[in-house]
């Protein structure tokens, strides 16, 4: 989705294709649910 003209949205993140920059939004990612694995519980706001 093109959130403004050079800029998508892409999952959580945003590409601005002018200067070829991926901004990521969560550098997390699956470690929430590693921990939860191992019986670690972790609440978010999604929780």
């Amino acid at each position: 989705m093109e959130l403004l003209p050079g800029i998508k949205i892409i999952n959580k993140a945003l590409w601005l294709s002018k200067h070829k920059i991926l901004i990521i939004a969560d550098l997390h990612l699956g470690y929430e649910e590693a921990l939860n694995q191992q019986g670690i519980k972790c609440f978010t706001q999604e929780n």
